[in-house]
């Protein structure tokens, strides 16, 4: 009797040993964890069907994997919670999860795996459709192949990370610098405008919204008095339409700012 019981206690402890490697080997792997994950949370029809989504590349020194699962509504549907389990991934191989990177700590600066996890709306109207993008390293971190994947899907160096914000601050100033000469140029062209528009007989254009669409006038410049200038409206057409008429249009005068006008050559 005591045999047995010796028997059976090894069996149990054997047993145990087992299991836990197993929950060991799917923590050590980011593509293991989420082929775990989409299993264990998919809805009970999909647990059958779930493994025929995963897709796996081998290029030599990494690894991708990409797959979807529709998470079950009896368990936790929020993704960062799924997401923390990666950080909790990250965290065990000594790394910090800066989402969808698990880098290096200490400025060293490398990419212990990636992992994008997203919604991708809905499976029914119950469940959600979450999908993920894995890579990860055979071997080395800073592998060649490896290293230009992860720059193909975003990934910079922290000194490269301070060179493109430095060039995006810089081309962020160059446009707001061509903006302003750009308005400058503009100001400069229609005080120019201005003077010219005052003077008899000048052809005079402008847009204005209507409901049914922009319009364009067409007018001549009759008096110029109190910064203002007396226009003779003679024609407008649609702006898409510059051949075609507007029904029930007149000829009409109007007294206006020259800066709600432009000179018709100008205005296209």
């Amino acid at each position: 009797m005591k045999l047995l019981f010796l028997f059976l206690a090894i069996a149990i402890s054997g047993c145990a040993v087992k299991q836990s490697s197993i929950n060991k080997s799917s923590e050590s792997s980011a593509i293991q964890l989420t082929k775990d994950i989409s299993v264990q949370n998919s809805t009970a029809l999909d647990k059958l069907v779930t493994r025929l989504n995963w897709s796996t590349s081998e290029f030599g020194d990494h690894t991708k994997f990409s797959t979807w699962w529709c998470q079950a509504k009896d368990r936790s549907n929020q993704l960062e919670i799924v997401r923390e389990q990666y950080k909790e991934l990250c965290r065990s191989k000594g790394g910090i999860y800066a989402k969808p990177f698990c880098k290096t700590p200490f400025g060293t600066d490398l990419v212990i795996f990636y992992a994008n996890i997203h919604s991708d709306g809905m499976c029914t109207d119950y469940y959600q459709k979450f999908s993920a993008s894995i890579v990860e390293p055979l071997s080395q971190l800073e592998s060649p192949n490896y290293l230009a994947t992860l720059k193909s899907l975003g990934y910079l160096t922290e000194k490269q990370a301070q060179i493109a914000k430095k060039e995006e601050n810089k081309n962020k100033h160059i446009d707001a610098r061509n903006r302003h000469m750009k308005n400058q140029k503009f100001i400069e062209q229609l005080e120019e405008e201005v003077q010219e528009m005052q003077r008899i007989g000048t052809a005079v254009c402008k847009y204005q919204p209507s409901p049914l669409g922009i319009v364009k006038y067409y007018g001549f410049t009759e008096k110029s008095a109190n910064n203002k200038i007396k226009i003779f409206i003679s024609n407008a057409h649609w702006k898409d339409s510059p051949n075609g008429t507007i029904g029930g249009f007149k000829q009409t005068y109007t007294w206006d700012s020259p800066y709600n006008w432009r000179l018709c050559r100008n205005l296209k």
